[in-house]
């Protein structure tokens, strides 16, 4: 018997699964493979970086456990709906809110693909951190409002300088006037 094929086969098989493993290791974002339970099956090591888990604390355990308990329902609630319907989380890029296994929670996006596969439903949700981009966002803001503050403080002070240049002309006026009057009467002029 012959098992030259097999034994290739077995070998690019292993190549393969090689190759996925460096690809999962490398990638900066997050990946996370579910099954259709909502069971998490692979965590790579961004996310293991991201969340402070590791594998084997989160391989086997529903994903809703990587969200903070708020919002967890919500969370199994779209993918039930995408088992039902087929719809609602490959079509789309969702923003929702993490929770690190210390309890800290931060803002991420997630994308998901879907891979069938005999009977099985795989799901590949690629998750990226949005901390810094959020903190770039609230910091521009901020920004933005002291720049409209200045601004306005600008807009204040030209109108007190032209203001005070308005009134500084008529009164220099009447006192020039009344300075003028003042020596007509010292001379002796006629008051009129």
């Amino acid at each position: 018997l012959d098992v030259t094929a097999g034994d290739e086969r077995e070998a690019a098989l292993r190549r393969r699964e090689v190759h996925l493993q460096s690809l999962l290791d490398t990638v900066p974002d997050a990946i996370v493979v579910i099954d259709a339970q909502g069971k998490i099956l692979q965590f790579s090591t961004a996310a293991q970086r991201l969340w402070g888990y590791a594998p084997e604390e989160v391989v086997g355990q529903h994903f809703t456990i990587l969200a903070p308990a708020a919002e967890r329902e919500g969370i199994a609630a779209v993918l039930r709906r995408f088992l039902e319907t087929g719809r609602g989380l490959t079509d789309r890029v969702v923003t929702s809110v993490a929770q690190a296994k210390d309890g800290r929670q931060f803002p991420v996006e997630a994308r998901t693909g879907v891979a069938h596969s005999d009977q099985d439903l795989l799901l590949t949700i690629f998750l990226r951190d949005l901390t810094e981009q959020v903190t770039a966002e609230e910091r521009l803001r901020d920004l933005n409002a002291e720049i409209a503050h200045v601004s306005r403080q600008s807009a204040m002070s030209e109108l007190a300088a032209d203001l005070a240049h308005e009134l500084n002309q008529p009164l220099s006026a009447t006192s020039n006037f009344l300075a003028a009057a003042r020596m007509l009467l010292v001379r002796g002029e006629d008051p009129a």
